[in-house]
């Protein structure tokens, strides 16, 4: 797939990467996806673009049982390291940062302004965990 042709160009990806389609909610496809690494980058998180009816079973559930998921699989393949990334969300709300700010591990976003500018609790729940 052209989306994932760059990593495909990394040194030796021939030798050292294999990349899996998975479906971060059933347990088997995320195990046989982690079985055999050393290490795994958990990125993957449902992110409405909208607002949802009910974030708590439509966003927050899914992204609870995917994270256990991939922590059981890789606790039972004995995945030495499991990083775990966090939603843009943490980072993206301050509205004391300029368009042309650079984003880094410096910046979160504000939650007085989130909570006064009534920021959906999905959201919310993102910055805050």
């Amino acid at each position: 797939s052209k989306k994932y042709e760059h990593l495909l160009k990394l040194e030796r990806a021939t030798e050292n990467l294999t990349l899996f389609e998975a479906d971060i909610l059933n347990y088997e496809s995320v195990y046989k996806a982690i079985v055999g690494c050393t290490a795994v980058f958990h990125v993957a998180s449902p992110v409405p673009s909208t607002v949802v009816p009910n974030p708590e079973v439509e966003v927050i559930e899914p992204a609870v049982k995917g994270t256990a998921n991939v922590l059981e699989a890789s606790l039972k393949a004995k995945v030495e390291r499991v990083v775990f990334v966090s939603s843009g969300a943490a980072v993206a709300i301050n509205p004391n940062f300029s368009e042309d700010k650079v984003i880094d591990e410096s910046c979160w976003s504000d939650k007085d302004y989130c909570k006064k500018t009534k920021v959906t609790k999905i959201l919310l729940h993102y910055m805050c965990a």
